[in-house]
């Protein structure tokens, strides 16, 4: 199997190398819009390509060795989705045929993966959650390397805090790293690919995924999902809130979110940077009420989130006055 994992990383890298170096395709480039950072197109193949690792290797682990079945229901379920966001980078779609394709899939995904049946109100619960996270998630997508590390610093951190001793469980978990490690070694080292939105929306629903694994393992608590997630929830609901009271359209790309923000004050790195700061706190804490089984540190998380929250709305507003000057 290790040689199996090396194989796979070599396919990885060579698959990154061909469509980003030898074998250009020039409609799936994205041109500086005002939105982004980059002054020059860039391809935004990214998503594309970590969804053909991981689809690929799953086909080919699950011939040597059966993998649990769910994990390729998952993948046949959200790639109808992957693929109308594939053709809304090529071409931007309307915001109906997204978001009816979005309600779609992640019903699907409740019912046949989640098992939750219709008639139980947390499918209706995890149905919001999740077409509000996948567009937030989408949202934060603006800042090279942003998305990504977000993605592996969880699936690492929590991974090995809560080793699980089953070979399948880990390999996938392996199988979904991988390339988006390389993903991010072309993205925010080299600036040669972006995720696109079929990327973002790809990483958001197996994110989710792996949380909602650990939620039925009972690693974690739903709460404590939701403050996993919080840095991203804060953002994208004060930027609701904000651009409400100011009557702007808020189906408008723009780059008033807090991670541009301080992207455009201080720089990609410091961003990233921030972002891996603030989530490891978040995991300290949780480590150590698993360990202690004191919740008396949930007030701390709730401190530093409400913190974050004025932090994230002062930024905002300085911004407005700055922009406005």
């Amino acid at each position: 199997m290790i040689n199996l994992i090396f194989f796979y990383l070599f396919f990885i890298i060579i698959l990154f190398y061909i469509f980003l170096y030898r074998f250009e395709i020039p409609l799936l480039f994205k041109k500086p819009d005002g939105r982004g950072f980059h002054s020059i197109p860039i391809s935004q193949l990214g998503g594309a390509l970590i969804y053909i690792s991981i689809f690929t290797f799953i086909i080919i682990v699950n011939v040597f060795n059966k993998l649990d079945y769910i994990y390729i229901k998952f993948f046949l379920i959200i790639t109808p989705l992957l693929i109308i966001t594939f053709l809304d980078d090529i071409k931007n779609l309307s915001i109906l045929i997204r978001l009816v394709s979005q309600f779609i899939i992640i019903s699907l995904l409740i019912y046949f993966v989640f098992e939750i049946n219709i008639d139980n109100i947390w499918f209706y619960f995890y149905l919001l959650f999740l077409l509000v996270f996948l567009n937030f998630y989408n949202f934060m997508d603006g800042v090279n390397g942003y998305v990504s590390s977000n993605i592996i610093t969880i699936i690492i951190s929590y991974s090995l805090f809560f080793y699980i001793k089953d070979f399948y469980y880990n390999i996938f978990h392996i199988i979904i790293l991988l390339p988006i490690i390389v993903f991010f070694i072309f993205n925010f080292c080299f600036n040669k690919v972006f995720l696109g939105d079929t990327g973002s929306i790809l990483l958001s629903l197996l994110l989710f995924f792996y949380l909602y694994e650990m939620l039925k393992l009972n690693y974690l608590s739903l709460y404590e999902v939701i403050i996993i997630l919080n840095l991203y929830l804060i953002d994208g609901f004060t930027n609701l809130i904000y651009r409400f009271i100011n009557k702007e359209n808020i189906f408008i790309a723009h780059r008033k979110h807090f991670y541009q923000i301080i992207s455009e004050k201080f720089n990609h790195v410091f961003t990233n940077f921030f972002q891996l700061s603030y989530n490891l706190i978040i995991f300290l804490f949780i480590c150590l009420i698993k360990l202690t089984g004191n919740h008396l540190f949930y007030y701390f998380i709730i401190f530093q989130i409400i913190i974050t929250t004025i932090l994230v709305f002062y930024f905002r507003v300085i911004y407005e006055k700055y922009q406005s000057i």
